[in-house]
């Protein structure tokens, strides 16, 4: 596909872009509608080399426009919605995620929400990174994600300044338009993911299992022998891998049905699925499974 180059003059700081830019390797680096908001941002893409693509091809539906990405496999009630940044009531010491725009296989890296100047920027804690504060440039812009309530938000921001005193902390520029998905209710996001299963309030071994569907609200584990019985609490533990993203989750859940399962390789290979409904899943296990789903959704394997 044949992108148009772009020029000095083709773009405006402050105003809203007419259609989606590209890098020379055909990465989105923002989508239409978006404002390239200073100087040092501007002069960052000016160096990447900017292109877009001809009036008669679409834009693929991929970066930044999947930013507010939904729950693991989320049935949403409605569209995408668009949210000023005080609606979203984010509590101070949020934990967010923040991606290079640039780079839609860059590693997604942790950062706490502190404050914000309404209109003028956001304070976030700059991500560090194996005990090390990562370098951060000023002009950057991040796809930022976070979860509040039962809404997954995203939006753009680019660093401002990055400041080391008192702590190393950002100042992201202040979103004017934040997208976000409302989760009512869940389906379960299709994996294969080795689990460990402890029966609480019990001196009985771990067992292993087989996640082969999950959400934020639950997930269906095969085994060749009962959990537990229906009503018992567990402690299920599972590892969820996402290119340089490598993390744990442990929750506890209750156990809502078992039931009985040919394996399609005569009558002595049965197994059973348990029906689990997790219990005090943390917020960074949520944003863990919403970077599954995501990941899922791109590689076009999020079947349910």
């Amino acid at each position: 596909m044949k992108l148009i180059p772009l020029r000095r003059i083709d773009l405006t700081i402050g105003k809203p872009l007419p259609w989606a830019i590209y890098d020379k390797n055909q990465n989105l680096m923002m989508r239409a509608g978006e404002v390239i908001e200073t100087h040092p941002q501007f002069e960052g893409l000016i160096k990447r080399g900017l292109f877009r693509l001809p009036k008669s091809i679409a834009a693929p539906a991929q970066g930044v426009a999947m930013a507010a990405m939904p729950a693991a496999g989320a049935e949403n009630t409605g569209s995408d919605s668009s949210y000023d940044f005080e609606e979203m009531k984010l509590p101070v010491g949020s934990r967010l995620q923040l991606q290079l725009s640039t780079d839609q296989d860059s590693e997604r890296h942790n950062a706490k929400y502190l404050g914000h100047i309404k209109g003028v920027s956001l304070l976030v804690t700059t991500p560090v990174v194996d005990g090390k504060v990562l370098f951060i440039r000023e002009g950057q812009t991040f796809i930022v994600r976070t979860f509040t309530g039962k809404t997954a938000f995203g939006f753009t921001a680019s660093v401002i300044r990055a400041c080391n005193a008192p702590t190393p902390y950002l100042h992201l520029s202040y979103p004017k338009q934040l997208h976000g998905v409302e989760i009512r209710s869940t389906k379960r996001l299709a994996v294969n993911i080795i689990a460990s299963i402890q029966l609480l309030n019990s001196e009985a071994a771990s067992v292993s299992g087989l996640i082969v569907n999950v959400s934020p609200s639950g997930a269906l584990i095969a085994a060749t022998k009962a959990l537990g019985k229906v009503g018992e609490s567990i402690l299920v533990t599972f590892r969820v891998k996402l290119g340089p993203i490598d993390g744990y989750i442990e929750t506890k859940g209750i156990i809502r049905s078992i039931t009985h399962v040919e394996d399609g390789a005569g009558e002595d290979a049965q197994k059973l699925n348990h029906g689990i409904q997790f219990k005090e899943l943390q917020q960074p296990d949520i944003l863990l499974l919403h970077s599954l789903a995501y990941q899922k959704m791109v590689d076009g394997s999020a079947e349910v």
